[in-house]
């Protein structure tokens, strides 16, 4: 499903509960993260799968600990 950026309704929608991995890709990187975020919200338990361009224990070392947890 596609949407022109991360929202609950589209994640939602798109079966992100049920899902076994999903993957939020997004032209740009911190929209691929906020989807990711947003999705481990609504749906804890899932695993996501991500392509992200950097690296984020360099970039941002809050937010690379984030992702891990």
């Amino acid at each position: 499903m596609e949407g022109a950026a991360p929202d609950e309704r589209t994640l939602l929608r798109a079966g992100l509960r049920g899902a076994e991995a999903p993957a939020p890709l997004y032209e740009d990187d911190e929209v691929t993260m906020r989807a990711a975020f947003l999705a481990r919200r609504l749906a804890p338990g899932v695993r996501l799968v991500l392509g992200v361009r950097l690296v984020l224990r360099t970039y941002n070392r809050k937010l690379g600990r984030r992702m891990r947890t």
